[in-house]
């Protein structure tokens, strides 16, 4: 059987995440589903455009996969516009339904993401 690199969009949208108020949302939930095939013990790739809004101290902005954490990062200043990659461990997916969150845990400010990929092997 060969095992090929495969990818998924998520989401194509702009969201923003902002800690300072009811709106918009502290968190945002993507739900999706892998295809048969996908190799679940190998390592994944999450990519994403990530943008730290200007008034930012100390965010502290969280991804999980599957109710795990993968990313977590403390942002204190304005960053532009940069992909971001993360290594997904493995067996984090599973195949049928999972679900992304992006997430605000404490700081003030904001971040700003879209473009949400994930990169994954499947056997054919």
């Amino acid at each position: 059987m060969a095992r090929i690199a495969d990818y998924l969009v998520i989401a194509d949208s702009k969201h923003h995440l902002n800690k300072d108020g009811p709106r918009p949302p502290r968190a945002e939930e993507f739900n999706f589903t892998l295809e048969s095939g996908g190799h679940l013990s190998s390592r994944a790739i999450l990519a994403f455009v990530l943008k730290v809004d200007s008034n930012t101290t100390d965010l502290q902005f969280e991804v999980e996969v599957n109710e795990i954490d993968q990313v977590n990062y403390t942002f204190s200043e304005f960053r532009s516009s940069s992909t971001l990659h993360e290594v997904i461990d493995q067996n984090v997916l599973k195949a049928g339904e999972n679900s992304i969150k992006f997430r605000i845990e404490g700081g003030t400010g904001g971040v700003r993401f879209s473009d949400v990929v994930l990169f994954y092997q499947r056997d054919i």
